[in-house]
């Protein structure tokens, strides 16, 4: 459950997610590391860290 959502009415629904795995069918594009060409990344303190 992902918390709850109103409409204009003031009507409140439920947010659910459905989700469903399969077991040994991983993949390499499951878990590669995503391209960050472009982004800075920073620590928790705010400093840039340097790739």
């Amino acid at each position: 459950m992902n918390g709850i959502t109103t409409d204009e009415d003031g009507n409140l629904y439920d947010n659910i997610s459905s989700y469903f795995y399969k077991f040994d069918s991983l993949t390499e594009n499951d878990v590669k590391l995503p391209d960050l060409t472009g982004y800075v990344i920073k620590d928790s303190n705010g400093n840039v860290i340097n790739q």
